[in-house]
């Protein structure tokens, strides 16, 4: 039984995901991992974002045969509840972050059909076959760390605690075992976790850029998201090799998700 499963997160039912994560949890740096978290979230249970039935949310919902797209970002957003457990994404009572906020624009100026939501569910992406990860899983604040230059702060404890090697393995098994995948990695944290992809056929797609909010900082270089129109390059791509596209539009309201 996986890890996973006996901690409670529960709910993987894909046999591919839990052989995968059954050969992880094999691993010595996975073991410290699950005895660190089982820790933190005994000592801090309104302290760590997501809840911890909701840590491997994209390995229950998004099945690994149907992968097309893989998303990473840096962490998981910083208050209890907030996120669901899906990269980026929110539960659908919490107000937009500025993430969300930065995507859906993008998601506007590029050619790709899309109204803004008023919420920021991605779930529906996860459910087309668009792996939502963070190069990080958990999160808790570090208290003794209040500032910083963008993406150099560490504000969460859990870096270094063995999640990037988790998700460097994820990254490198998905890219072995499918072809023309397209993998957006979207922050500095994304980017290193990544380099564990096998492109050297240049078999995927991939399309790097800075973290959503790398701009809103003050002493950030940039002054825009230079997301280079990804969603519509990422359903080109799919779409010349013969697989379906991503519908990138989102139900409208909270009561159509």
């Amino acid at each position: 039984m996986p890890l996973a499963i006996k901690y409670g997160v529960g709910g993987i039912s894909d046999p591919t995901w839990t052989e995968i994560i059954q050969d992880e949890e094999q691993k010595p740096d996975f073991k410290k991992l699950i005895q660190f978290l089982s820790t933190e979230y005994v000592n801090h249970p309104e302290g760590i974002n997501p809840p911890w039935d909701r840590v491997f949310r994209p390995f229950e919902i998004t099945i690994f045969d149907n992968i097309k797209v893989v998303i990473v970002g840096q962490d998981p957003y910083p208050r209890f509840g907030q996120g669901d457990g899906f990269g980026f994404s929110l539960n659908p009572n919490e107000d937009i972050t500025t993430s969300i906020d930065v995507i859906y624009s993008a998601l506007e100026e590029d050619d790709v059909e899309f109204i803004r939501p008023n919420h920021g569910c991605l779930r529906p992406w996860a459910l087309q076959g668009v792996l939502l990860l963070d190069a990080v899983l958990t999160y808790r604040k570090n208290e003794n760390n209040t500032g910083g230059s963008f993406p150099n702060q560490r504000k969460n404890l859990h870096f270094g605690k063995g999640w990037e090697t988790f998700v460097g393995s994820i990254l490198k098994k998905l890219s072995k075992e499918h072809t023309n995948l397209v993998f957006l990695l979207w922050g500095t944290d994304a980017a290193d976790v990544g380099r564990s992809i096998e492109n050297e056929q240049d078999q995927h797609k991939i399309l790097s850029a800075i973290h959503p909010i790398a701009h809103t900082y003050s002493d950030s270089n940039y002054t825009h998201w230079n997301y280079e129109k990804c969603f519509s390059e990422t359903n080109n791509y799919l779409r010349s090799h013969g697989k379906g596209e991503i519908n990138w539009q989102l139900p409208l309201t909270c009561e159509d998700l």
